[in-house]
């Protein structure tokens, strides 16, 4: 998932944290893991489908 997450762009930190790209994020909320994904902010969370939800993702919403 952390690979996944940095192949669309997402900086993981080496907490596994990154800046949600499903809503304006200035701090990182978005924990990832190794099989799955959960933001504390907005709730976003699942398990090996990132990627689906990234590319659908228009350019204005990305951070």
């Amino acid at each position: 998932m952390r690979e996944a997450a940095q192949a669309y762009g997402l900086e993981v930190n080496r907490h596994g944290k990154a800046l949600c790209p499903f809503h304006n994020d200035r701090h990182p909320s978005l924990y990832v893991a190794n099989d799955h994904y959960y933001c504390f902010t907005c709730g976003a969370w699942r398990c090996h489908r990132l990627h689906c939800k990234v590319v659908y993702l228009s350019p204005t919403t990305q951070p």
